[in-house]
């Protein structure tokens, strides 16, 4: 009798057993078993910016490509000391003002004078630092960078701070000369004395075409050309972009004074700079 009721026990825990093993294994093969069939293939997918993605999630979907497009950086001509910029594909950052002997504002100086920089320029993995002269182009690699202008304009009072320069550059492809006018009129006054008149005392046409005026680049010694003014005093050329220095051709014809000259003036594309030039000849 006692052994049929232990065998019962034993019968009974066993099969207790069983059915722990049972619910034990259906759940946590529902929660932590993953069926070989929904693992993933190797395959990738080529993005658009040449990097690549796997299959992933519970779909095995392609992972979403990147945006790796680069934000195109903004276009600018200006820049102060230390602040890099890109005009035309070329990064230019002026790093150092080597040279300002520009001619005061209101003052009377036998020299203009110039500026000079020292840049820094980078375009399609070359990188040169050079110096820069206003007015005047360098080549950099397949384009020409040159210093348009630099403001403020220095005056005779005070000295122009490092940290108020404002640099203008100027980047073309090379071999495209961009070209503007230089275009103006001079006036002869006071040919005859005071009260004499007539058609002797009026400017003639001769008077005109032999005060010619000279176009030297921004450093004053190179000459580029020279302009002889039509019978009634009125002149005009084309010049390639650039700053130029602008004054009567020497030795000058005739006495008197002159005024509107010597200047330094900067000639842009498709743009007209106008320039008068007036002579007192100097009879009272």
């Amino acid at each position: 009798m006692i052994n049929s009721r232990n065998a019962l026990f034993w019968a009974l825990g066993i099969l207790a057993l069983i059915v722990l093993l049972v619910v034990g294994y259906m759940y946590f093969s529902k929660t932590t078993v993953v069926p070989i069939s929904n693992a993933c293939t190797m395959e990738a997918k080529i993005c658009p910016d040449g990097t690549s993605v796997g299959r992933t999630g519970p779909n095995c979907e392609f992972a979403a490509c990147t945006d790796a497009t680069p934000t195109p950086e903004p276009e600018a001509t200006i820049a102060v000391l230390n602040q890099q910029i890109i005009t035309n594909g070329v990064r230019i950052k002026p790093l150092e003002v080597l040279e300002d002997s520009r001619c005061p504002t209101g003052v009377q100086c036998v020299q203009a004078g110039t500026v000079r920089i020292r840049a820094l320029m980078e375009s399609g993995g070359e990188t040169q630092t050079t110096t820069l002269v206003l007015g005047t182009a360098v080549t950099f690699g397949n384009k020409t960078v040159s210093l348009a202008s630099v403001v403020p304009a220095k005056t005779a009072s005070s000295s122009t701070s490092t940290t108020n320069y404002r640099f203008e550059f100027l980047v073309r492809d090379s071999g495209v000369v961009d070209a503007g006018t230089l275009a103006g009129s001079m006036t002869i006054t006071n040919i005859c004395p005071t009260g004499q008149t007539g058609a002797r005392c009026t400017a003639t046409s001769g008077m005109y075409t032999s005060r010619t005026v000279a176009v030297y680049m921004a450093d004053k010694k190179t000459l580029v050309s020279t302009i002889t003014p039509k019978s009634d005093g009125t002149f005009s050329m084309s010049l390639p972009n650039g700053t130029y220095y602008v004054a009567m051709a020497k030795p000058p014809a005739g006495a008197g004074t002159v005024t509107g000259v010597p200047t330094t003036t900067t000639v842009r594309g498709n743009q007209t700079v106008n320039l008068n030039i007036a002579i007192d000849s100097g009879n009272r």
